[in-house]
């Protein structure tokens, strides 16, 4: 009898022990799984604010024609619009409807529509305080842009035209982007420079200032491929001090070859290399 209930005691041990073991293996797991699915969502969370999908996203089509149809209260449709889209503009401040176009872009054969509206700055994070929106017919949102202008821009003949964006911070220094219909979504072909700098917009906030500040610009064939090229130019004041102390001024040219591969602007050389003198060595 003895023996017995030793051995019995010894099965009650092992089978609590087993239990115990069980719970805290399941409460491992659930802790491995809560965390994994936080870090997932964490992860979510910063990739859709480096894509900038926190804003600037529908759910739904926007019913466009039945703005551009008929006549609009313009700040019913601004507001339509924003709520559709999801953009960040200071709510409270009044807004402006700037234009609201069909278009046709570089890359398709359809309609597009083209719209932009202003609205009061309250904070550099608004700056500059533009939206341009891009839906195709059937009110699909392709691209929000926050430009100070974009324009129209007819490059080579035949071919409908390319969007030319000019953006800045404001603190002063900034640049363009160039879009064009790619397999029914914006695509943005320009390259942009290597380094960081130069820069096509500045008035001086990093010790160097464009003369004009937003650089001239113009498309021609620098090639002779046929298709035009785009070329910025004008000049740079600059200091190795400080602007207003030995200041020096040097003409600038930047050329971005229309690559026929793919479509896109790529600078011809590597200009931050080219105009170190002014820049330093910025890479």
């Amino acid at each position: 009898m003895r023996h017995f209930l030793i051995l019995l005691s010894l099965l009650t041990i092992s089978c609590n022990q087993s239990v115990r073991e069980q719970k805290i293996i399941t409460q491992i797991d659930t802790l491995i799984n809560i965390n994994t699915t936080l870090n997932i969502e964490k992860f979510k969370s910063v990739e859709s604010v480096k894509n900038g999908e926190k804003f600037e996203y529908q759910t739904i089509l926007f019913e466009v024609e039945k703005y551009y149809s008929n006549k609009i209260d313009t700040s019913n449709f601004i507001n339509a619009l924003e709520s559709n889209c999801n953009l960040y503009s200071s709510r409270d401040t009044s807004k402006t409807l700037d234009k609201f176009q069909k278009i046709k872009l570089n890359g398709s054969k359809k309609f597009f529509y083209f719209i932009q509206f202003s609205f009061l700055v309250t904070s550099n994070v608004e700056f500059p305080g533009k939206f341009q929106i891009i839906l195709n017919e059937k009110g699909k949102l392709l691209k929000v842009v926050s430009a100070i202008r974009v324009d129209l821009v007819n490059v080579n003949r035949n071919e409908n035209p390319y969007l030319f964006a000019f953006s800045s911070t404001a603190h002063g220094n900034g640049g363009h982007e160039i879009f064009r219909i790619n397999n029914d979504t914006i695509e943005q072909v320009y390259d942009g420079f290597l380094g960081y700098r130069p820069q096509t917009y500045s008035t001086g906030y990093d010790n160097d200032e464009n003369i004009p500040n937003e650089l001239h610009h113009k498309f021609i064939d620098d090639n002779n491929d046929g298709l035009k090229d785009l070329m910025f130019y004008g000049k740079v004041r600059y200091s190795k001090i400080d602007l207003g102390t030995e200041d020096k001024i040097a003409d600038v040219k930047f050329i971005f070859l229309y690559n026929k591969t793919n479509g896109h602007f790529t600078e011809k050389e590597d200009y931050s290399e080219k105009y170190k003198f002014i820049y330093g060595n910025t890479k």
